[in-house]
């Protein structure tokens, strides 16, 4: 890539993912399960491990606790996981089964900058309510950020209008324009009412 284009994902080929292709290739694993690729179950749980104790994250997200990961192909696939992953918690929560009318009230809600998979994944998934959040303008990080008040006023909107919200995504490092969003004052809020909350880090996570 030109070192003067910062669009997307720069910095996309660097020379250890080079490496890396180069053994995945050569091995040419079929990772499907752990029956069918042992080693590489083994050493994605291991990374798994390493990122947590990376992060110096409680014990309880380690394999050998509670907690557990994976590593997937991409943010699309990392998202369309995510959203998966929250409805089943949420419908587990609730007691809400596939033929409960309550399934037809879940509510997802994304920034405006939000990767596109987000949409595309909730249409997969039969998420009936997407909302997304508007964006505005910080001058003092001089970015586009997700507006704390709107997204606050907009989920107590619809917990007051009967509705479910049970999934919140943000990035650090929105593809649209490298947007940063303040996940310290929004995280709060999804825990108050009981939402699942991913973040997009794929971009600007490293720089984090």
């Amino acid at each position: 890539q030109h070192p003067s284009f910062f669009a997307y994902f720069p910095s996309g080929t660097t020379h250890p993912a080079v490496v890396g292709d180069m053994i995945s290739t050569a091995f040419n694993s079929c990772g499907f399960t752990w029956m069918s690729d042992p080693a590489s179950a083994e050493l994605d749980n291991l990374l798994s491990d390493w990122i947590v104790q990376m992060c110096d994250l409680p014990s309880k997200f380690l394999f050998s606790s509670t907690g557990g990961g994976t590593s997937l192909t991409s943010i699309t696939e990392g998202i369309f996981l995510s959203l998966h992953v929250a409805k089943r918690r949420k419908m587990k929560e609730l007691g809400i089964t596939p033929t409960d009318p309550r399934i037809l009230k879940l509510v997802a809600y994304y920034p405006e900058t939000a990767h596109f998979a987000i949409n595309k994944s909730a249409l997969m998934k039969d998420i009936p309510y997407s909302r997304a959040i508007p964006v505005t303008f910080d001058p003092e990080t001089k970015d586009f950020v997700t507006s704390v008040a709107e997204f606050k006023q907009m989920v107590q909107k619809d917990v007051d209008d009967g509705l479910i919200p049970f999934f919140l995504i943000n990035t650090i490092g929105g593809t649209a324009c490298c947007a940063v969003d303040p996940i310290t004052e929004l995280g709060p809020i999804a825990k108050a009412y009981g939402i699942w909350y991913t973040i997009d880090a794929a971009y600007a996570g490293s720089a984090f």
